[in-house]
């Protein structure tokens, strides 16, 4: 299953695309928050639930820009510490899943 072509940040709908193939060549690069287009870019290649926590984590990004947080508050490493266990929790219980799908 692919990601949603869109989600909702705040008051924002960023359109999510598979990277181009010259950005899926880059070493290290799984996914990509860009706030002046709207996007968040993911590299398709991926495991799937590597391509959810790519996706959980740019979105954590989108939300990091929506409340105006500072880069002084080192950023990368909150956004990775939070996707990693962000994604773990949903894959280790399903029916909290479950029920966020019911509350939305």
């Amino acid at each position: 299953m692919k990601p949603p072509a869109t989600i909702k940040v705040g008051y924002t709908t960023l359109d999510v695309v598979p990277f181009s193939l010259d950005l899926a060549a880059t070493p290290n690069l799984y996914g990509r928050f860009d706030r002046a287009a709207c996007t968040i870019e993911y590299h398709a290649k991926q495991h799937p639930q590597h391509i959810l926590d790519t996706f959980i984590h740019e979105v954590l990004h989108a939300c990091w820009a929506q409340a105006a947080l500072s880069d002084d508050d080192d950023e990368e490493r909150i956004i990775t510490g939070l996707s990693n266990a962000f994604t773990q929790v949903l894959k280790d219980n399903p029916e909290f899943l479950k029920w966020i799908r019911s509350v939305v």
